[in-house]
């Protein structure tokens, strides 16, 4: 018994929407991702050769892998739901982007334990358990302003990809939900462009957020904090590979 011609049309619809909205801009992390792992690599490096501790980039090196992880995860969950013609809200994809949010919010953090414990002067850096991100990068402006690390550093506070990810971070852990559903939209070829979770605009501190696919957040948004984490690295890498005031 033959197959129907319009299932297989379908079906071949299904598989172009797929490798539009999903595995195509997939592959554009992997440069952003790899620029990271080798910075963080080239970092643990330099402290191994001055004896220092890897803890802090270790743990950087973690959060990129629960990132990468949750993301891919969040992807093949779309894949499946959109291939078995899911039209409820994909609990697998909302769960997954939540995680993989919160790993690159937890980047942030890794960073600010890596600049206190190897940047900072002695005097200014603050034990373990104080250290926090927007602190740290304060005392950092105030030690080296326009420096290059500061400039990077810069970069990433004022990224509007990075700003949604501390808003949405901290309002699903200290507030309340961000709300989602499923979305669709159709481009012109009548192909489905987008058939995803969407999470809905929202506000923190007074600011607004925007609605977003979860695509958005697990792909797009994790490659470019992705290489504004690398370039941060990257420069602390210079600064301390010669440094004046080695830790204790």
């Amino acid at each position: 018994m033959g197959s129907n011609p319009d299932d297989i049309a379908e079906n071949k619809d299904r598989l172009r929407s797929i490798e539009h909205w999903l595995i195509r801009p997939s592959e554009k992390v992997k440069p952003n991702a790899l620029f990271l792992q080798q910075e963080t690599n080239n970092l643990n490096e330099l402290l191994s050769r001055k004896e220092w501790s890897q803890d802090y980039t270790r743990s950087l090196e973690l959060q990129q892998i629960r990132a990468t992880f949750h993301a891919d995860q969040a992807r093949e969950a779309a894949i499946r739901h959109y291939q078995s013609s899911g039209t409820k809200p994909n609990v697998a994809v909302m769960a997954e982007t939540i995680a993989c949010v919160h790993a690159l919010h937890a980047m942030a953090d890794s960073i600010a334990q890596i600049i206190n414990a190897f940047v900072l002067e002695e005097s200014e850096r603050l034990s373990e358990d104080k250290v926090s991100f927007w602190p740290i990068m304060e005392k950092l402006k105030a030690q080296m302003p326009n420096s290059q690390l500061d400039d990077a550093v810069g970069k990433l506070k004022k990224s509007s990809k990075f700003e949604y990810i501390v808003a949405f971070c901290n309002k699903i852990k200290h507030r309340s939900l961000v709300n989602y559903g499923q979305g669709l939209t159709i481009d012109v070829s009548g192909i489905p462009a987008e058939h995803d979770v969407q999470f809905t605009n929202f506000e923190y501190d007074g600011k607004p957020c925007p609605r977003l696919w979860a695509r958005e957040i697990f792909l797009d948004y994790r490659s470019e904090i992705f290489r504004l984490v690398a370039e941060v690295i990257k420069e602390v890498s210079a600064l301390i590979s010669d440094p004046q005031n080695p830790p204790e």
